[in-house]
């Protein structure tokens, strides 16, 4: 017996279609190119103190995240647009490429998902990346070639002007010790009502078999 009868199903995909409605959408920020593997996305949006309208993504460019960059640079560059509304034109106002996001041990491959959070004293930017990371040795025969392991950075500033990759530091660091986790990325930030910070993120076995949803609670003031 289905779950849904067909008016059930019929009525959820109308609301559904009258939500998000392509046809009637407005492009924000335009992909690097109108071609197969490119788009902007994979961040969120959010409102600065002066009440203009933050964007934060990763362009996407062709690739195959199952061979490293062999195939295309995949996730080439993550950027914050800014507009004094969703009606208006948004503007490119910081960009952070794979070298600037990298550690002097931990090259990035790519750049994931990614998003924005005002704090009490500013602002922050959390970055999930593949980095050029080695499996640990009893399953390293399970590492694509050319490929890496995923984990969570953080920049962070007084106010956006600020940001600098002088800041990157790691939030969430892959699950080397336990290979049920061992990717961690695409972060997702919220604020509890008692000001502590709850900060979701995905996470994939080291053969990419399936994945989950993990939280880390920051307390308020740490």
């Amino acid at each position: 017996m289905p779950i849904l009868s067909p008016v059930q199903t019929e009525k959820l995909t109308a609301l559904a279609s009258a939500l998000i409605d392509q046809r009637a959408a407005r492009v924000l920020v335009e992909p690097l190119e109108r071609s197969t593997g490119y788009w902007f996305g994979g961040g969120n949006v959010i409102r600065d103190r002066d009440g203009s309208v933050l964007i934060s993504g990763r362009y996407r460019v062709y690739g195959d995240s199952r061979t490293g960059i062999h195939s295309g640079e995949r996730g080439k560059e993550a950027a914050i647009f800014r507009a004094p509304s969703f009606d208006a034109p948004f503007e490119k106002v910081a960009s952070f490429s794979k070298p600037e996001l990298s550690f002097p041990d931990r090259e990035v491959v790519s750049i994931e998902g990614v998003a924005l959070h005002l704090t009490d004293n500013g602002i922050e930017f959390f970055v999930s990346s593949e980095k050029d990371i080695p499996y640990p040795e009893h399953i390293a025969n399970f590492l694509k070639p050319g490929a890496g392991v995923w984990s969570i950075d953080r920049l962070s500033a007084d106010c956006l002007a600020n940001l600098s990759p002088s800041s990157l530091e790691e939030v969430i660091p892959a699950g080397l010790d336990d290979p049920a986790r061992l990717h961690t990325k695409d972060p997702w930030p919220f604020d509890l009502p008692n000001g502590d910070l709850v900060l979701g993120y995905c996470t994939h076995p080291f053969s990419w078999s399936s994945s989950g949803t993990a939280l880390a609670l920051r307390k308020k003031g740490g």
